[in-house]
Protein backbone atom coordinates (compact mmCIF):
# COMPACT_ATOMS: atom_id res chain seq x y z
CA UNK A 1 0.00 0.00 0.00
CA UNK A 2 3.02 2.34 0.87
CA UNK A 3 4.28 1.66 -2.54
CA UNK A 4 1.75 3.15 -4.92
CA UNK A 5 1.66 5.92 -2.70
CA UNK A 6 4.99 6.63 -2.99
CA UNK A 7 5.10 6.57 -6.43
CA UNK A 8 2.30 9.04 -6.88
CA UNK A 9 4.01 11.52 -4.55
CA UNK A 10 6.90 10.78 -6.85
CA UNK A 11 5.19 11.74 -9.75
CA UNK A 12 3.64 14.65 -8.32
CA UNK A 13 7.03 16.23 -7.62
CA UNK A 14 8.97 15.47 -10.62
CA UNK A 15 5.14 17.26 -12.04
CA UNK A 16 5.80 20.13 -10.10
CA UNK A 17 9.42 20.35 -10.59
CA UNK A 18 8.98 20.11 -14.92
CA UNK A 19 6.44 22.71 -14.80
CA UNK A 20 8.21 25.22 -12.39
CA UNK A 21 11.01 24.98 -13.88
CA UNK A 22 9.94 26.17 -17.06
CA UNK A 23 8.42 28.92 -15.70
CA UNK A 24 12.05 29.68 -13.61
CA UNK A 25 13.75 29.59 -16.59
CA UNK A 26 11.63 31.81 -18.81
CA UNK A 27 11.50 34.77 -15.76
CA UNK A 28 15.41 34.89 -16.24
CA UNK A 29 15.69 34.80 -19.99
CA UNK A 30 16.11 38.57 -21.49
CA UNK A 31 13.08 40.64 -22.12
CA UNK A 32 12.78 41.35 -25.72
CA UNK A 33 12.20 44.81 -27.04
CA UNK A 34 8.10 45.73 -27.66
CA UNK A 35 7.77 48.80 -29.21
CA UNK A 36 5.43 51.02 -26.88
CA UNK A 37 2.06 51.07 -28.45
CA UNK A 38 2.18 54.95 -29.53
CA UNK A 39 4.85 54.08 -31.79
CA UNK A 40 2.67 51.76 -33.55
CA UNK A 41 -0.03 53.72 -34.29
CA UNK A 42 2.03 56.56 -35.18
CA UNK A 43 3.38 54.46 -37.98
CA UNK A 44 -0.22 53.31 -38.98
CA UNK A 45 -1.14 57.04 -39.16
CA UNK A 46 1.10 58.27 -41.40
CA UNK A 47 1.47 55.21 -43.64
CA UNK A 48 -2.60 55.74 -44.29
CA UNK A 49 -2.48 59.46 -43.91
CA UNK A 50 -0.98 59.41 -47.03
CA UNK A 51 -4.11 57.92 -48.65
CA UNK A 52 -2.06 55.40 -50.94
CA UNK A 53 -2.20 51.56 -49.28
CA UNK A 54 -0.83 50.14 -51.90
CA UNK A 55 2.36 51.75 -52.02
CA UNK A 56 2.52 51.31 -47.88
CA UNK A 57 1.73 47.45 -48.67
CA UNK A 58 4.90 47.26 -50.90
CA UNK A 59 6.94 49.18 -48.55
CA UNK A 60 6.04 47.21 -45.50
CA UNK A 61 6.76 43.81 -47.70
CA UNK A 62 10.14 45.33 -48.62
CA UNK A 63 11.09 46.24 -44.96
CA UNK A 64 9.64 42.88 -43.42
CA UNK A 65 11.91 40.81 -45.99
CA UNK A 66 14.87 42.90 -45.01
CA UNK A 67 14.35 42.41 -41.02
CA UNK A 68 11.15 40.46 -40.07
CA UNK A 69 9.67 41.90 -37.04
CA UNK A 70 6.33 41.18 -35.16
CA UNK A 71 5.10 44.55 -35.23
CA UNK A 72 5.96 44.70 -38.40
CA UNK A 73 4.13 41.81 -39.45
CA UNK A 74 0.72 43.46 -37.39
CA UNK A 75 1.41 46.86 -39.35
CA UNK A 76 1.14 44.60 -42.55
CA UNK A 77 -1.82 42.66 -41.59
CA UNK A 78 -3.62 45.97 -40.91
CA UNK A 79 -2.38 47.62 -43.86
CA UNK A 80 -4.07 44.48 -46.00
CA UNK A 81 -7.28 44.61 -43.83
CA UNK A 82 -7.31 48.48 -45.07
CA UNK A 83 -6.53 47.47 -48.79
CA UNK A 84 -9.38 45.42 -48.38
CA UNK A 85 -12.02 47.77 -46.90
CA UNK A 86 -10.61 50.43 -49.72
CA UNK A 87 -10.93 48.12 -52.90
CA UNK A 88 -14.02 45.38 -51.60
CA UNK A 89 -11.59 42.75 -52.38
CA UNK A 90 -10.63 40.80 -49.81
CA UNK A 91 -7.89 38.56 -51.60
Amino acid sequence: MNRPLLSLALAAAVAAVVLLGGVVRESRSAPTAVPAPRAVSDQLRAGFGAGDTGVLISRLQAELRARPTAPGYSLLGLAYEQRARETGDAS
